[in-house]
C-alpha cells in the first residue's frame, strides 16, 4: 500500500520582528516575552502560548558559528581560538617530553 501524508499538528507560530525593524539581538527574548503577555490577555482558545528559542553552538572569542567537532579549538576562526589551540599542543607535546 503507498504512503500517504497526513497534515495535523496545526498550530500558530507568531515571529517577532528582527534586526531589520530595530530589535537588537539580544532583545528579542524580552520581545517575545512580551508577545506571549499579549496574546494571552487579548486571545481567546489558546491551550499554550510560551517562547520557544534554537541553540546555536558559538566561538566564545569571535560569536562565529561552531564548524568543528572538538569542543575546544573551532578551526582558528580567530586569533585567539588558534592561540588557545596552539598552547593546548605545546602543552600535550611537554608533557609527552617529560615522559
Amino acid at each position: 500500500m503507498p504512503r500517504k501524508n497526513l497534515r495535523n499538528n496545526y498550530r500558530v507560530e507568531i515571529t517577532p520582528r528582527t534586526t531589520a525593524f530595530g530589535i537588537v539581538v539580544g532583545d528579542e527574548k524580552d520581545a517575545c516575552e512580551k508577545i506571549v503577555e499579549q496574546v494571552r490577555r487579548h486571545v481567546d482558545d489558546v491551550a499554550s502560548v510560551y517562547v520557544v528559542s534554537d541553540d546555536a553552538s558559538v566561538c566564545e572569542f569571535c560569536g562565529r558559528r561552531w564548524t568543528e567537532d572538538d569542543a575546544l579549538y573551532n578551526g582558528g576562526c580567530c586569533d585567539e581560538d588558534q592561540k588557545r589551540e596552539d598552547d593546548r599542543w605545546e602543552k600535550m607535546q611537554r608533557k609527552t617530553d617529560s615522559e
